[in-house]
Order: structure tokens, then sequence, then C-alpha cells
């Protein structure tokens, strides 16, 4: 049976849902259309919504208000709660204080924790009418569904006692969460573990805007099987998936449309099967993305763009049976084996401790120990396998946890991981170590984190504990606190959070398709300790461009030397491992670079330090924890420094905020750039959130960092781009903050033609001077932060200094060379000709210029579909730089901007850069050395094809191009600079 679900008002399809209600509601429920892109709140109910947040605390909260551009006398009430209907917070919103399309935020007196509970926003009016009235915008992808519900009464905000009157799958309002939490959590909802046979009709979802006739066979002989019932879903409207056993997808589908339904399907754990139906041609885009949406395939004939274990060619006479099966393997697949390495050394002292922390996971899949260790130690697994039984008793663990001894004859425990893996069973494995304890929810979070098919490793927090802390009790008291953990953790300084430095024994997984990588990394006649052989193996998949996923979930503890001493406790390595990673190190000179900086030559070493130790391994030591802490010296204060500051420029305020202060960013003055952070270019760091002006108290704080261009006063040269909003933050802060303030300067002086495509004045890029005198003029004496020495010289700011952008190298793998020219051309480059140097690219790419070499422009893909926030932005984040790397050269034509990132990003990773000559650029490049650079358009041609016809050049010139990136653009020569800057401007 094939039940279409026809387009129609929502009024049609709530007639059932309203009646019994109050006039009032009626009304309110009839204005609800979900193809809408603004709700309109009318009084007669409670709106009310889930706040997806999984951790940390709410700062505050956004919502995005419609005035419909007229005058309103109405208000909102908003009231933040959790789901028992107690009141968290309460404020009301007038519509005289709204601009239409803007954000109204809503800040708590005081942070409200999110921990264990439910949080809830719920918005009403009592003055709301057709004409009168505030509307809230619909979120284009939404977590949890809008509920409507009644207005007041005895029932109050509690969702038991005042559940919904009407429900709407698929649409939310647009919520802007701004959360205290830099932790990562990779919760997969489980699919549904009934079978289709246990309902009475198994529903299958087709998800298509098109007639069943214009499918395949696959959708035929589905609609001809009575055992199963097929509905088509229109996709403009919303649906409830709760009650279907799977979803299934056309291959023909847009990305768009995908994404939509797999957010929905994802929330209720219904399976998404894609249909590739005879002669469908899978796109590239959907053979790169496919784990970010897709569960299964199902098709005719074979397909070799998906991995054989997704992958099932359908028997038309069986296709309801073989989905059956399907959804079987992908219950069973949620639970996988999980085996757990480690040495049986110490195992009689910690053993007990181990295998309780293991046997109280919440992870409910079958669980593997494997001990490695000599041949004389085999009676301890006897010992052990009773211990076992005994607390999976206690427990009452439905899974059974099984235990193995694998014979370690050589005289190192180099080897432990390689014996254990290649012994081992699961399809995940855990490197750990005896001595080290986990949290209850560790290893749910590695099978979580691997179920999305986008790292090679899982790793996460390792939290040492002195050895009077080694208790369960104390495990337990820790685990309840996974920020504190994580920062616990993590505290040697400003490293990316998913580098090879944070790869520690005892919390780092892989699969088993991936352990050939143990090999890979092994050093001959090398004695490493375990966690020295975890970083090289991190190291290694940098190094080959894998992704090392962070899971902020997964808790590891250790037991250091009693007395707690943290040098010792805290270090990463034995005395005996340093001069072997000594011997290892030229393997990581291109990116920490110790011996140019000096580390090693200028350690102090006391006498007292030297007593009872040989003093070139003391030596050693230092040199390496210098290598691991990569922290710039920083200026010591009595306490954290506080920054006052708005969002502008993302990516560059990412780098900047490595710096160990806190930064508050003020919103709600005006410039909607400020509005947001956007994720889709970097991670927001974990010591940056919002405030609104009503929670800013100018004494609580040290400094100020504005940011500004060009057009933040001048805004009428911009062709019609920009308003007066653009630069109202930055005003505000010139005139009303009265801290010490540095200003950094993200433009150069605006030009004729500058947003003129096709301007040829006798004035063209001349400078227009009256708009440079009056920001020079404005900014006055505040010290001013220039990108390029050129635009330093141009803008000619009372006291102004260079410092050049920094970059991470963690953060960018070696380039590939799989891929030509890259080059930038869209929007952002056409609506700004001159200055993005669109005419320049257009005469290096003419009617001449080899079609075969015809450069790209970069197409960054969203990561999975359960991603948000943080999660989100760093997947994002890591596809953008895979991306960038796959390339061998990079033609930027920008004339005006000051250091352009996008040139030098691609350098960092080794990607030759062909530029127009202009800021700074020969400061750093050697022509044909590390690079190129040129404002002849035969020139800049003639070398583009030189490095496309000799790829040898390519990789030759990219390793220096590399080189020097690193070198010059480091970040620690960045924020030490930054430091410097700060001091001067305190004092």
């Amino acid at each position: 049976m094939i039940k279409f679900l026809k387009r129609a008002s929502k009024f049609k399809l709530l007639v059932a849902s309203i009646k019994g209600h109050s006039t009032d509601t009626q009304q309110c429920l009839k204005q609800i259309d979900p193809g809408s892109r603004v709700i309109p709140i009318l009084k007669g109910a409670w709106f009310t919504q889930r706040i997806d947040v999984i951790s940390g605390t709410i700062d505050i909260l956004g919502l995005r208000v419609a005035t419909y551009n007229r005058a309103n006398e109405c208000s909102l009430l908003v009231k933040i709660h959790t789901e028992a209907g107690r009141i968290l917070h309460s404020s009301v919103v007038h519509a005289k204080d709204c601009r239409d399309n803007s954000i109204i935020w809503i800040a708590p007196d005081n942070p409200i924790a999110v921990k264990g509970i439910d949080v809830y926003v719920s918005i009403k009016s009592s003055e709301g009418r057709p004409g009168n009235n505030l509307g809230l915008w619909v979120a284009k992808e939404n977590g949890s569904d809008l509920l409507i519900r009644k207005p007041q009464g005895y029932y109050g905000l509690g969702l038991r006692r005042n559940p919904a009157i009407s429900s709407f799958p698929g649409l939310g309002l647009e919520l802007d969460v701004r959360v205290s939490s830099f932790a990562l959590y990779y919760r997969r909802k489980s699919i549904q573990a009934t079978g289709m046979k246990s309902y009475n009709q198994p529903v299958l979802v087709w998800v298509s805007d098109s007639p069943l006739d214009s499918q395949g066979v696959i959708f035929t002989s589905l609609f001809q099987n009575t055992l199963v019932k097929l509905e088509l879903i229109n996709t403009h409207l919303g649906f409830e998936i709760s009650k279907l056993a799977m979803v299934l997808i056309p291959a023909t589908t847009t990305q768009e449309i995908i994404r939509k339904v797999v957010c929905r399907a994802r929330q209720m754990g219904v399976p998404v099967i894609l249909v590739v139906e005879r002669g469908v041609i899978i796109s590239e885009q959907l053979k790169k993305t496919w784990h970010n949406y897709i569960d299964y395939v199902i098709s005719v004939e074979a397909q070799s763009a998906f991995p054989a274990d997704v992958n099932s060619i359908v028997d038309l006479s069986k296709t309801a049976l073989q989905l059956e099966e399907i959804r079987h393997q992908l219950i069973v697949r949620q639970q996988p084996l999980v085996s757990i390495v480690f040495s049986v050394c110490n195992i009689l002292i910690w053993g007990q401790f181990v295998v309780e922390s293991l046997v109280r996971q919440s992870y409910i899949g079958p669980i593997e120990l494997v001990l490695v260790g000599p041949s004389d130690s085999y009676d301890c697994i006897q010992w052990l396998r009773l211990v076992i039984q005994q607390l999976s008793n206690q427990y009452s663990r439905k899974q059974p946890i099984t235990c193995s001894y694998v014979t370690n004859n050589s005289d190192t425990n180099s080897k432990i991981w390689q014996l254990g893996a290649n012994a081992a069973k699961g399809e995940l494995i855990v490197l750990s170590d005896s001595g080290i304890f986990v949290n209850s929810a560790f290893l749910k979070a590695h099978v979580d984190a691997h179920s999305y098919r986008d790292c090679v490793v899982v790793i996460g927090p390792v939290v040492s504990l002195d050895r009077p802390d080694a208790s369960l009790a104390k495990l337990c008291e820790l685990e309840q606190d996974i920020e504190a953990c994580q920062l616990r953790a993590l505290n040697r300084g400003p490293i990316y959070i998913e580098s090879f430095l944070n790869c520690r024994v005892g919390n780092l997984s892989i699969r088993r398709s991936d352990i050939s990588l143990l090999d890979e990394c092994s050093v001959n006649d090398q004695k490493l300790s375990l966690n020295l052989k975890a970083i090289l193996l991190g190291y290694k998949i940098y190094e080959n461009g894998g992704r090392l996923k962070f899971a902020s979930e997964a808790i590891a503890f250790t037991v250091g030397w009693e007395g707690g001493n943290k040098d010792s406790k805290d270090f990463l390595f034995d005395f005996d491992d340093c001069s072997s990673f000594l011997d290892l190190r030229s393997q990581l000179s291109t990116l920490i670079l110790s011996e140019k900086s000096g580390l090693v030559d200028d350690i102090q070493i006391s006498s007292e330090l030297v007593e009872g130790f040989n003093v070139d391994k003391l030596k050693d030591q230092f040199a390496i924890k210098s290598l691991f802490s990569r922290s710039p010296l920083y200026a010591r204060y009595n306490r954290k420094l506080r920054v006052i500051t708005y969002r502008w420029h993302v990516p560059h305020q990412y780098e900047l905020y490595k710096l160990p202060y806190q930064f508050d960013l003020m919103v709600g003055l005006g410039s909607p750039i400020s509005e947001f952070w956007d994720f889709n270019q970097r991670p927001m760091p974990a010591n940056a959130r919002f405030i609104t002006p009503a929670q800013f108290n100018e004494g609580l704080y040290d400094l100020a960092i504005l940011h500004f261009d060009e057009n933040v006063l001048s805004y009428e040269n911009t062709n019609g781009h920009l308003g007066v909003e653009w630069g109202a933050t930055f005003r505000w802060f010139v005139e009303n903050i009265k801290l010490p303030k540095v200003a950094i300067c993200h433009g150069t002086p605006q030009f004729h033609g500058q947003y003129t495509p096709g301007y040829d004045g006798d004035d063209l890029m001349s400078v227009i001077e009256s708009a440079r005198d009056k920001l020079v003029e404005y900014v006055g004496d505040i010290e001013v932060v220039c990108n390029s020495h050129q635009a330093r010289r141009e803008w000619g700011f009372k006291r102004s200094r260079v410092i050049w952008h920094g970059f991470d190298p963690m953060e960018f793998p070696p380039a590939r060379y799989e891929k030509g020219i890259l080059s930038p051309l869209g929007p952002l480059v056409t609506s700004r000709p001159h200055y993005r140097g669109y005419y320049l690219h257009q005469r290096v790419f003419d009617e001449t210029f080899p079609k075969q070499f015809w450069p790209s422009q970069l197409r960054v893909p969203d990561p999975d579909v359960d991603y948000f926030g943080n999660v989100f932005a760093l997947a994002k984040y890591r596809n953008y730089v895979n991306e960038l790397r796959k390339y061998s050269v990079y033609f930027n034509p920008t004339l005006r901007s000051p250091m352009p990132r996008a040139r030098a990003e691609p350098m960092m990773c080794g990607v030759v850069t062909v530029n127009a000559d202009n800021h700074d650029v020969d400061m750093f490049i050697k022509h044909g050395v590390n690079g190129f650079y040129s404002n002849d358009p035969e020139e800049l041609r003639d070398i583009l094809l030189y490095l496309l016809r000799n790829p040898e050049k390519v990789s030759k010139i990219g390793a220096k191009a590399r080189l020097t990136a690193i070198e010059v653009f480091n970040y620690e020569r960045y924020l030490a600079e930054w430091t410097s800057l700060i001091t001067d401007v305190l004092g």
C-alpha cells in the first residue's frame, strides 16, 4: 500500500488536534505553517522547545525575531525551565526593543548548569494577534520539535502536567545557545532493537518528490510486497518517523534533502538506506560523504564506491526480507566486540580495580581482555577470570567479558600492542596498559565516536591520580565532571585538541582494519615506552592525513608516584625514553623547531636536580619536555587576564585565543556579524564566551581588543554592499569603553572601484584619502595591529605595529599533491574584483590556458548530520584542511588583502603558492625556491604550467614552502608577539 501525503495547509492536518480548545488556542495553531520561515507568536499557547545542550553552562540564549517591519505593541514572556517545570530564568521582550530579523538575547542572572537535566525554553504572548505580533524564525536543521501547550492555569510549565496539545515533527525554532564548554560528545542514537517482524505492517518511508512510476525496480518490488507498507513522504512537509522501520532514499536525491531527512531519522533511531537503481551514476560528492548520512546501501548492480560491509545487491524477489536482515546487521553493528590490550605487569596490584572499572561500563556490548606478558605469568589469568566472574555477577552484567593471554618472548614492552592487537578478536581495539582504569562511559564513547567512520583513532583525556586517590569512590566522583577532567588532562599549553601529542597510553582505540599502523610506527632496536609509542602512532596518522578524534566522555585514569611529585607524575616519558626520542626527533623537527629556538642549549640545570641522575639524560628530559609543552613565554600575572572584545574574523580570533586569557565577546551592539560564532570556519575556543551589554562590568576587565576594516566608518563607499550597522560594534567600543585598547585592522584603505565591477575610471585603485584620514583620526592613539608591513605603510596610523599570522603546524598535515591548481573564484571575489584580483585571474586563465589544467574552487563537505557546535566545527575544519592539502598549487591573485590567510594556509601544508606580488610576499618567498610571485599575467601563466608539467618540482618546492611557513608563521612566534604587545599596553 502506498500512502501519498499531499502538500496541504497545516490547518487541515491539525483539525482533529485543535478541536475542544479555546478560540485563542485554535487561532494560534491555525497560523502555524510548516513551509514558512517564521512562526507568529499569538496569544493562546505556550511555544515550547527543548534546548539541545549536553553539558556545560548556558550563558545566553538567542532567538531570531521578526517584527515584519511594522510597529508592534506586544511583548514576549520567555521562560527557561526544567522538564518538571522549575523556572531557571524569566524575562520579558518588548517589540519596541526589537529590530526585524535580529537576535534578541536572553541572559540568565547566573549561568545555567546543564548536567543530567533537560532544559526547555517556553515563549508566550498575552497581546499577540494577527497584525500585531512578533514572529520567531524557524531553524533550517533542527534537533528538537516545537511543542504547543496550554497557556496558563493549574498545569504550569512542567511537561508531564501540561503536555503538548500538538507537536510539529521536524519543525523547531532557531535557538542560538551560547554554552561555556569545549567538551566533545559523540552520542549516537541507537537503532530501535525491535525487528521489522514485530511491526503489524512494517513501514518503509520512501523520500521523494517524484511519483512511483519515475522510480526503479527496487521500489516497484517493495510496492508489490504485501508484507510491508510503503509510504511516500513529500520532502516539503514535516513527518513523524518514530514508528517507522527504516527510511529509503533514492540515490538521485539532493544532498540538502538527504540532510533534512536524515537529521530527523537519526533523532528517532531509524536507519537510513540509500537505494541505487539501475543506471544511476553516484555523484562524487556522495561518494566522499555517504557515511555522514547513510547507514547502508542497496543496489541493483555492484557499487564499488561504497565499502563492502555496508553494500548489498538486491534480490528483487526477496527485497523485504533482505531489508529485515540489513536492519538486524545494523543493530548488531552498534555493539561490536571491543578488545582491550594491556600488559600483565602490576596486574596483581591493580587488576581488581581495572576490571571493576570495565565491568561497570554503560556499554552493553561484548568485551574481550587481552593480556600480554612473559610465559611464567600465565597463572594470573585464572585469577583474573575469577575476578571478572565475581564482579560481573555483582553488577548484573549481561554480556560476557572474556579473557585471553598472549606470551611476549621479548625482553621489552615495545611489542605489547602489536602482539595483543594481532591476537584480539574485536572490531575495535583499545590500546591500554595495566594500572589504567576508566570511567563508566569510556567504551560507549569510543564505540560511538568510531561509528561515524571519519577517524582512524579515538583518543580522550588521561587524568593522573595520586596513589591515595586511586579508589572506586574517587573514580565515581571525578567522572561526574567531564569538563574538569578534560581541563586537568590538557594542561600542557595551547595544543590542538586532536593533536598526536594528546595520544596517551590507556585512552587510544583503533579499528582492526588499521592495526597495520602499529607495525609501521615501530622503530627498530628501540626500547620505547608505550606512551612514546602512542605519540609515534599518532604522528604516523597525522603524517598520512588521518584524523585522531578526541572524545571528552572517554576518560582514563593513571596512578602517579606517591607523594604527588607533579613533574614526575605528569611527565610523558621515563628517562630511558629520552635519548630514543631525541634520535627520532628529525621526524618532528619540521613541526617543533626546538633546535632553532635554542631551547636545548639554554636549559639551566641546577646542582640539586643533577644529583643522583645522569646529566645527559636529564638534559634530554628537559629537551623533550620543551618539545611537548609548546608554550611561548607568556607574561605572568597574578590572575588570568580578562579581555572584552567581539566576534569579527573567526579564523584570526581562533588563533589569537590560544593566549591563556579569558575572552568575552559582546553581542547586541548592532553589527550582525558580531552576533554569532561561525562554526563553519573554526571551533570556538574554550576560553571564549558571549555576553550581553547587561552582563558587562568594565571594572572586571583588563583590556579591550577591537576589530575593524576599511568600511566601518565609510560604508557609503561600498556600492550598497554594507550599511551603517557594519561598524556599529566597533564604534560603540571606541566611544564607550575606557579600558586600555588594542585594535586589529583587517583591511587596507578604501580605493576607487573597490566594490564596483567593471570600473575603469582614471582614479581606479587610488586610495580614497578622505576615508583613510577619517578612520586614522577616529582611531587616534589606540595601538593598531596591521597584518602586513605594506598595510601599515598605507594606513599611517599614529601608533601601530605588524604581527603576521600564526598557525599551529599540528593542524596542517603535509600535502598529498593529488590535484592540480586551486584558486578562489566566487561571490567574495566577484563582489570586489579589483581587491581580490579577479581581472588578473581572468588574464592568467584566458582562452589559451589548457583546459586540462584549469583551476578548481575549494569545496568543503559538511561533516555528519549529528554534529553540531564545536563537534561540527572541528570536523568541518578538518575537512577544510584535508581538501586544501589535496592540491599541488595555490594561485593567489589577491591584490589588496593584507597578508591573506588563504595564501599562508596552503603553504603550511606544502602546497606551492603562485602569487600576485603584494603585501610582504617578497619578505618570505624566494622566487622559484619556495614559491613564486609576479604581477605579469604571462609569467604567472608560464609558472603554473611549468609546475603542473613537472610534478617532481612541485614536491621539492612544496617541501621548502612548508618549512618556511612553519618557521615564519609558527603560532608560537605569533603568540609571543601578542604577549609582548599586551605587556606594553598594560605597562
